[in-house]
Formats: C-alpha cells, structure tokens, sequence
C-alpha cells in the first residue's frame, strides 16, 4: 500500500503515504489478530507535563557516555542535512549544518528537563520527506507544534501505541531503505584513494566486530570500554573521524574545486 501510493497516488495522496499506508496495514492486522481499544478508553484524558520527573544530578561519567553517544549521532544528522539538500538541490554551508546541530542539541536538553530522550535527525524522518515529497520546513513545524500539544493528550498516544508492530516494521523497512540507498549513492561520488580505502574499511569492520563479541566479555569490561565496543556508531564512528583526520587531510585552498 505505501508503496503503490508513493509511486501511483498522485501528489495529494502521496502527501499521506505514510499515514495511509500505517491505516491500512492495522486494518489488515487486525483482520487476523483483533485489536482491543481498552487501553485507549481506561487512559485519562490528559496529563500535565511534569519537569525532572526522574531527578536531577549531573554525573561526569555519563555525560562523558552521553557526549560519545551524541557525537557519532550529530555526524550522521550531518550526512542527512547534506541528503536532504541535494533532494532539494540546495547548497549547505556549514553555517546552516551548525545551526541543525544546535537545535538538536537544544533539543536534547528540553527533552531531558520533561523526562524525553534526546532528539536526533532519525533516517526514518527523512525517508518520510522522500517518499511524500513535502519538505517545507513549515509543515515540520505545524506538525512539531501539534504533537507537542498531543503529548499531554493520552488516549491519542494510546492510539499511537496500538498500530502493531510488524506493521511499523514494514514502514521503517522501506524508508531506511530509501536512505540506505541515498547513502550508497552519496558513496559512489567519492574519489577513493587507498588512504580513504583504509579509512573507511576499518571504520566498517571495528563498528559491526564489536557486535559479535560475546556476552561474556563484554561483562567483564569497564562501562566506557563496553560502550564503545558494543555500539557500532560510537566505535566506528569515532575511528572514522579519527583516521579521515589523521590520513586524509583537505587539500589546500588553492587546489579546491570552485
């Protein structure tokens, strides 16, 4: 469904691809698996938001987690601010990059005063605009605007909560897919050198190693050293920035391309 309506819906109905798509899986779904709506009726009406609703302390240990968590997560909201521009046909100084990594990271600390989780540029988001072609950034902040004023609206979370999950799934499936392919594109632009060969091939390989290590050792290692092992962003993340400065310096200025 999402799909056919994408590709064959025309612009107006391509705008609620998403939306239709997700309406007709649950249908489907429930067809074979009944839904019950008794969560939805037993939920109140509304709730007050509530500020530090888990405390407040500040520990150096975990910002320092938090900083090695956000920092591969702000290099990626790079890479998709450069994918959304290109859709666009728009050029992207680093100023304009700047600016979407400081609303992230304002983002990320009004998430934590009402007890959210930190805000990022999920790929999901973007394959959303690609796939209903609508990118103006006052349709992103209507739509902001009113889920914030749903937030405090229980019974529509609830709603939210009962589209099943393989539904959601398949959803996600084909809009990492539109990213992830995005991705291979942008790839394919690169002048590779053995430098960048070595750079990016050893980035890729520590980042999905660490996801075989075995349960066991990685409880015996320290906090940070667990983290960065077992997180593919952070430990190929981190390598790759890491080595691309070490190996692969900007030319200079008088050789850049105008």
């Amino acid at each position: 469904m999402l799909i056919g309506v994408s590709l064959w819906g025309g612009s107006r109905l391509r705008r609620g691809a998403i939306l239709i798509g997700l309406a007709a899986g649950t249908a489907m779904y429930a067809l074979f698996r009944p839904i019950s709506f008794a969560e939805v009726a037993r939920a109140p009406l509304l709730v007050a938001p509530q500020w530090f609703p888990f405390g407040f302390g500040v520990q150096a240990e975990l910002v320092l987690v938090f900083l090695l968590v956000l920092i591969p997560a702000g290099m990626g909201s790079m890479a998709m601010y450069q994918m959304v521009a290109d859709w666009g046909e728009q050029k992207l100084p680093a100023e304009r990059m700047s600016q979407g990594i400081f609303a992230v990271a304002l983002g990320s600390v009004l998430a934590g005063i009402v007890g959210g989780f930190s805000t990022i540029v999920y790929p999901d988001n973007i394959g959303m605009l690609r796939a209903t072609r609508v990118g103006s950034r006052y349709a992103t902040l209507a739509a902001g605007i009113l889920l914030i004023a749903l937030g405090s609206f229980i019974k529509f979370d609830m709603l939210l909560v009962l589209v099943p999950q393989p539904v959601v799934s398949a959803a996600a499936t084909l809009l990492f897919g539109i990213v992830f392919m995005h991705g291979v594109q942008m790839l394919a632009k690169v002048e590779w050198d053995d430098r960048k060969f070595i750079v990016a091939g050893l980035a890729v390989l520590v980042g999905l190693g660490g996801m075989f290590v075995s349960p066991q050792a990685l409880a015996s290692m320290p906090l940070m050293v667990r983290l960065f092992v077992e997180q593919p962003v952070i430990s190929g993340g981190l390598i790759l920035v890491i080595l691309h400065s070490l190996l692969c310096p900007a030319p200079p200025a008088g050789n850049a391309l105008p």
